[in-house]
């Protein structure tokens, strides 16, 4: 079968989804059409070694109807080009556009639209975004071809709103937890005396809830002098959702934390290997895949209660209320006093992604789609 997987940056494509379509490729012809514009001659290399053919499709530059036009048409010439007997279009913004090719499409592709989370966007009030989720939800309801479509969710809670929006029904939809792990294995220490190092690995983003972590972080030093925590993570200045130049630059100072910043995806797993306890105090997920990665080698989890990061949690670490860097601080403590826990949780983490996230079953349920 040709599978294509349409997203919109390389970059996006090679942290979140290189794994699945590698393991994916091994079965179908596998094309992948994104903004190839900053590739190296290295990843094109790697990509032909994968047998994963790359098709360009330049990004939206700015925010303007004419730019969503010249898209949409840049889109639909690849699709056009490619002929795929299955395709899946990753994002909210995708999803747009898909649908309205979906009506337009005389073939017997299978269209699956992936909500890779929802995140802060369903709840923001600024114009911009009322409008998009507008034009988003009119498009599914009354634009996209529904008979050849399938939604594809990372958390009941997303699936779960779409379908009480009456924009599909639970028969065109399907929960699939995130893009697949691959497992690694990392030597538990004996932790009874020893202090934990927690560590946070994402975007320096409010709605990552890094100002709740570097909070809880300063009342547990006032307590806990020898307590380390580490930091990792890209941050844009003056880009919506980013904490300030401000905040940014205090983090720097601060001499009980680690501060790493940017690392390229294949180092971020160095982190893991040093931390103890991976926190991420998000606002809302599709599904928190750096907390995954960090589980995979076998850390416990603190989580907020919040769609995406709820599912990744069994008896393998702690869920807190979000936005509230008091009870992260509280969670943090129970691994402070109760080191042992470190061990216990971590290995039923492990446990968790085997059996619920690893890369062969996700790759399974994406097979079943192509499929179908």
């Amino acid at each position: 079968m040709k599978v294509c997987f349409v997203i919109t940056s390389f970059s996006y494509f090679l942290s979140h989804r290189y794994e699945l379509l590698k393991e994916l490729a091994l079965k179908h012809d596998v094309v992948l059409a994104t903004d190839l514009s900053e590739i190296s001659p290295a990843h094109i290399q790697a990509m032909k070694n994968q047998q994963i053919e790359l098709i360009h499709l330049s990004q939206r530059r700015k925010l303007s109807v004419i730019e969503y036009v010249k898209y949409l048409n840049r889109l639909y010439k690849v699709i056009k080009k490619i002929r795929p007997d299955s395709i899946f279009l990753i994002t909210l913004e995708l999803t747009l556009f898909g649908g309205i090719l979906s009506r337009l499409d005389k073939s017997r592709c299978k269209w699956n639209f992936v909500i890779s989370g929802l995140g802060s966007f369903y709840d923001a009030q600024k114009l911009r975004y009322k409008i998009f989720k507008a034009i988003l939800f009119l498009n599914i309801r009354f634009i996209l071809n529904k008979s050849k479509s399938t939604f594809i969710f990372q958390n009941p809670d997303n699936q779960q709103l779409f379908i009480r929006n009456n924009l599909i029904n639970k028969e065109n939809s399907r929960i699939i937890f995130g893009n697949g792990i691959s497992l690694l294995k990392k030597n538990l220490a004996d932790l009874s005396f020893v202090q934990p190092r927690f560590c946070f690995v994402g975007r320096l983003a409010k709605s990552k809830g890094i100002v709740e972590f570097i909070s809880a972080s300063k009342m547990i030093n006032q307590s806990y002098p020898n307590i380390e925590f580490l930091v990792a993570g890209n941050f844009e200045a003056g880009s919506e959702d980013y904490c300030s130049m401000e905040f940014y630059n205090s983090i720097k100072k601060l001499t009980h934390i680690n501060f790493i910043g940017y690392l390229e995806h294949k180092k971020v797993y160095e982190i893991y290997k040093t931390g103890d306890v991976f926190v991420l105090p998000s606002y809302g997920e599709g599904l928190p895949k750096a907390a995954l990665e960090a589980a995979s080698l076998s850390l416990p989890l603190i989580l907020t209660d919040v769609p995406g990061c709820r599912e990744c949690i069994e008896e393998n670490g702690l869920l807190v209320q979000s936005q509230n860097s008091r009870a992260l601080k509280q969670a943090m403590e129970e691994f402070i006093n109760n080191p042992q826990l470190i061990n216990t949780m971590g290995k039923k983490s492990l446990e968790i992604c085997s059996k619920k996230f690893s890369i062969e079953k996700i790759a399974g349920d994406y097979e079943k789609l192509i499929l179908r």
